[in-house]
């Protein structure tokens, strides 16, 4: 009896001890789950905020301007673009949660990669003004499609730019073609490019090689921008590659996406 109490209790202390570190697992996994939608919502609304207030602080600088009268039309067009931009968040925030619930599945459509091309060079434009750097798009004028989270790829583009006007010195190419049965979409800027480190993890999580600013009104980059990318473009059974671009030096960020069936 003595013998058997204590293997009883040998044993419970075990199964206490398993039991324990599976809940402990469990709620870690939790808890990394949630601080990585933390920092993915984070970094993907830093975008479209910047972008309503650039708009909302050029309206607002037209309308404090000396002998500068915008017409009704003008400020109804101004303001049903921010309202654009809200809406454009709630998508964003909706795509994160659909991709953070494994309980969830995305219905994929048929996506005009020319279309949303076209959206987020014309998205970009307050930014790039201010900075004095001239986005243009070209490639396939006909649309190029592929299936796939109309939000997600829209955020594609939306990031691919925004890591393009940080390191461009005057300008950005946005350009989508086809490639054989694969649509390919080339980000390219003419700033100082990828070197042969930063290349090899560019597409980590906070893989960024850029100091923290000492300055506190100048904006972090915490690296999240083309490993969230890579995230999408791999769940679009696509890939992502870094390289220097073909002409001019700078960079060229491509991602190949297989095309719509027709």
């Amino acid at each position: 009896m003595t013998i058997a109490a204590v293997v009883s209790a040998v044993l419970a202390a075990a199964l206490s001890v398993l039991m324990a570190r599976r809940a402990m697992r469990a709620m870690a996994e939790s808890l990394a789950l949630q601080r990585r939608f933390v920092a993915d919502a984070s970094h993907e609304l830093r975008t479209p905020l910047t972008l309503i207030s650039t708009r909302a602080q050029l309206l607002h600088r037209k309308l404090d301007s000396d002998g500068t009268k915008l017409s009704q039309n003008d400020v109804t067009a101004a303001v049903a673009k921010l309202v654009e931009d809200s809406r454009r968040l709630t998508g964003i925030l909706d795509d994160l949660l659909l991709s953070a619930d494994p309980r969830e599945t995305v219905t994929y459509t048929v996506v005009n990669l020319v279309s949303l091309a076209r959206e987020a060079v014309s998205q970009a434009e307050p930014e790039a003004q201010q900075r004095a750097i001239r986005v243009t798009r070209s490639g396939s004028a006909e649309a190029v499609s592929v299936r796939g989270s109309d939000v997600a790829l829209q955020r594609v583009f939306t990031a691919l730019l925004a890591n393009a006007l940080d390191h461009a010195e005057t300008s950005v190419e946005v350009a989508v073609a086809r490639q054989g049965r694969d649509a390919v979409i080339r980000v390219l800027d003419d700033g100082p490019g990828f070197d042969s480190e930063t290349s090899a993890r560019v597409f980590e999580r906070f893989a960024s090689a850029r100091p923290v600013p000492s300055d506190p009104g100048m904006a972090r980059h915490y690296g999240l921008g083309l490993a969230l990318v890579a995230e999408i473009v791999a769940r679009h059974n696509g890939t992502i590659a870094v390289e220097r671009a073909a002409r001019g030096g700078g960079a060229s960020v491509n991602v190949t996406l297989p095309l719509a069936e027709q």
